[in-house]
């Protein structure tokens, strides 16, 4: 039962942590299982998992101690339990390992949890915690004495095994469910072009071939957004007062069931704002959750109200906007219904900027006006598939936008920098 010390120097090297000083605590004790008392202690230095570094204040050793700052070896002067509690605590605790139970304590309630994986990055025995029986929710991780976990059925209530038995069977059919539809992917991206890479930059952020995903869009069968009178009688909430989001889905999930379609499109409103950093006025989040747009148009402007309008993905200028003098608008020509603009999933930047607005105009008249596209779960899946890019065609340049996110650079490669390879099979 001898208590574990550490150089404080060795984790905070070892780990490059940036430690936070904790505010002094006064009639702090730590209990000592090898002396079997309560010692004078002072919280030192924080470390991540809400971990703390205590000093013993009766002690001349410049190590310190480890615990978190719930923990049930933790008190204030005069409220100790006994010893015989603190070893009882200390006795199911040293049990806990991968997949035993627990009652754990968040947001003033205890609830049935698990222990899903045990990690000793900083110091051994700190716990994953995992709602049960339902593991794929995940608490967050917690050191083993914290007070926020407890014996399975201290608090909470005790889950029947008949429960147990009944979500296993739950989950087990879940899980035959997906991997079918994986199949199903593999299957289909079997049939799909690949394409390969000649920038070694690229290639040393991902392996050198994927699948091309604008040939599959191609196959998709996408309807027009409607509050049809069968889809109104569907659905108990006012349609108006949706948005344009909600509509989209609502319409995508009804068309499921009378058309089998694939996805849904409808039109998307950008407001424009200045943004003082680029010194330019910008519509932001062009994708609005839609896994794809186009018709891109810029309204409210005449073709002599500024330099240029022009596209941007994380900086990166993709393409200029088009003056269509039938329509008195500005039109991002290189992205349509066949050919549209991918999103990506971890949030490339997509930005419509204005650049040196002439004319002092009320920032409320002008919009960027465009199409999304939702779609189904199963199209997404394959379409954002394992890239770490959205991949677009920008004909007037003949050359593909590789639209990364927060850590993948963005690119644009021409077309005959991208190899294409025939499907595996058709």
């Amino acid at each position: 039962m001898t208590t574990t010390k550490y150089n404080p120097d060795i984790i905070r090297n070892k780990h490059l942590l940036k430690i936070n000083k904790p505010k002094p605590v006064d009639n702090l004790f730590f209990y000592d299982f090898h002396l079997q008392k309560w010692r004078p202690c002072q919280k030192y230095e924080y470390l991540p998992y809400d971990l703390v570094m205590l000093k013993l204040l009766d002690d001349l050793d410049d190590r310190v101690v480890i615990t978190c700052n719930d923990s049930y070896r933790l008190c204030i002067d005069p409220n100790f339990p006994s010893d015989e509690l603190m070893l009882e605590e200390k006795n199911w605790r040293d049990t806990i390992k991968e997949e035993t139970h627990v009652d754990f304590f968040s947001q003033n309630i205890w609830l049935n949890a698990t222990v899903r994986r045990i990690v000793d990055d900083i110091i051994p025995n700190v716990v994953q915690i995992a709602n049960f029986p339902n593991n794929w929710e995940v608490y967050g991780y917690y050191y083993f004495e914290s007070k926020r976990i407890a014996k399975s059925g201290t608090h909470a209530p005790i889950i029947t095994q008949k429960k147990i038995n009944k979500i296993e069977k739950k989950r087990i059919k879940a899980k035959s469910r997906s991997d079918i539809e994986e199949k199903k992917r593999i299957e289909i991206k079997k049939t799909l072009p690949k394409l390969r890479l000649s920038n070694p930059e690229m290639k040393f952020c991902y392996a050198e071939d994927f699948v091309d995903k604008t040939e599959y869009y191609k196959r998709l069968k996408i309807v027009k957004t409607a509050a049809t009178p069968e889809l109104l009688d569907k659905i108990t909430v006012d349609y108006d007062s949706l948005s344009s989001i909600d509509k989209a889905l609502f319409s995508l999930v009804f068309n499921q069931r009378i058309e089998k379609c694939d996805g849904a499109y409808n039109r998307f409103v950008v407001k424009f704002e200045f943004n003082k950093y680029s010194n330019n006025t910008e519509a932001s989040s062009l994708h609005g959750g839609a896994e794809c747009i186009y018709n891109i148009r810029v309204h409210g402007l005449e073709s002599t109200d500024c330099d240029k309008i022009v596209l941007r993905c994380n900086h990166l200028e993709v393409c200029q906007a088009i003056w269509n003098t039938n329509k008195n608008v500005f039109e991002f020509t290189d992205f349509t219904y066949d050919n549209p603009l991918f999103g990506t999933t971890h949030g490339a930047s997509l930005v419509v900027a204005i650049i040196n607005l002439t004319k002092k105009k009320d920032l409320s008249d002008i919009t960027c006006i465009l199409k999304q596209v939702f779609l189904d779960v199963q199209s997404c899946q394959i379409l954002q598939g394992d890239c770490l890019w959205a991949v677009s065609l920008i004909p007037s340049i003949n050359s593909y936008l590789f639209a990364g996110h927060l850590w993948t650079p963005s690119y644009i490669l021409a077309c005959d920098k991208v190899e294409h390879i025939e499907p595996e099979s058709c």
